[in-house]
């Protein structure tokens, strides 16, 4: 008996076929899909990678400190580098200086400074020149290792970024141009000052001169006064006395009023016959002596005080 095909399995067949060419479509349509939208997510994935690990903006400066210098005096030129953003964002290395023909050239200092994100380091170089003149800088690199810089093997090893500063200028003078205006200044004032000490002394001297002469004439005077006491002659004595004041007040302003006080007695002693006391006469005597003591000249002689009796 002969094997015949049922309907009902050709159905499945069929069914089959059409279920798994369907399943091959929609397999093509979502892998070519997946395909299309590929460039735009690896683009977004990359550019937020990129935003995440990108070096930090860096911005250098060099400043120098003085415009001129003298030759000997060092001249510092500070390098800078700033950046925004973490402390260990960007590590700065140490300036590895490079000594000029014209000079030397020494690293003094290394600072750190921030302002809240705001970072800045500072190397400071004090450069020597010789002799005067005008020297240049050569532009100096310094080397910085920033945070997505990969480290290979040890950290000395680490390639680092480069940043060249610019180049500057040093004006370096001799002390010709202000040590012998200075030292001829100096001279000059210094001759003034001595010419105005000599003069001033001299005045002095013959202020003190005339002085001595002064009090040695009213010594005299009142040496003269003094034999017209012992005499009796007591006119003539007032008289002697008078010039002996009248010559002190050009020295010395108290004179005056023993001037004053004797001429008022004159008239009575020579032409009213007033014999003036003892007292008075040794009070007149003391006065003058007094003035003239004062004047720093030597003590009048005690022999010379003894009035006569």
């Amino acid at each position: 008996m002969a094997r015949g095909h049922s309907p009902e399995k050709a159905s499945n067949r069929g069914n089959g076929g059409v279920a798994c060419f369907l399943l091959i479509k929609c397999m093509f349509t979502v892998s070519t899909q997946i395909w299309r939208w590929c460039p735009g997510v690896l683009g977004i994935v990359l550019a937020c990678a990129g935003a995440f690990s990108a070096d930090p903006a860096i911005e250098n400066r060099t400043v120098v400190a003085k415009a001129q210098v003298l030759a000997g005096e060092p001249c510092t030129v500070e390098y800078t580098v700033e950046w925004q953003g973490a402390r260990d964002a960007c590590i700065v290395l140490p300036l590895d200086v490079t000594q000029p023909e014209w000079g030397a050239a020494e690293l003094k200092t290394t600072r750190t400074e921030h302002d809240g994100e705001r970072w800045r380091v500072a190397q400071v170089v004090a450069y020597t020149a010789k002799a005067p003149g005008r020297y240049t800088v050569a532009p100096v690199e310094m080397q910085l290792i920033t945070a997505n810089q990969p480290i290979v093997g040890a950290f000395e090893s680490t390639p680092a970024t480069r940043v060249k500063m610019d180049e500057v200028s040093i004006s370096v003078v001799g002390p010709t141009s202000w040590k012998i205006w200075g030292t001829m200044s100096a001279t000059v004032l210094l001759a003034i000052c001595v010419g105005f000490a000599l003069l001033y002394r001299r005045r002095r001297e013959a202020v003190s001169s005339t002085e001595v002469d002064v009090v040695a004439a009213s010594r005299e005077l009142l040496h003269d006064a003094r034999r017209c006491r012992l005499d009796g002659d007591l006119y003539p004595c007032y008289q002697t006395l008078l010039k002996s004041a009248e010559v002190l007040q050009t020295v010395n302003i108290d004179a005056k009023g023993v001037a004053d006080a004797i001429r008022r007695r004159i008239p009575a002693v020579g032409f009213q016959g007033v014999h003036p006391s003892d007292d008075e006469m040794d009070g007149l005597f003391r006065d003058i002596e007094r003035i003239i003591a004062r004047r720093n000249s030597p003590p009048v002689p005690d022999q010379e005080k003894q009035p006569c009796r």
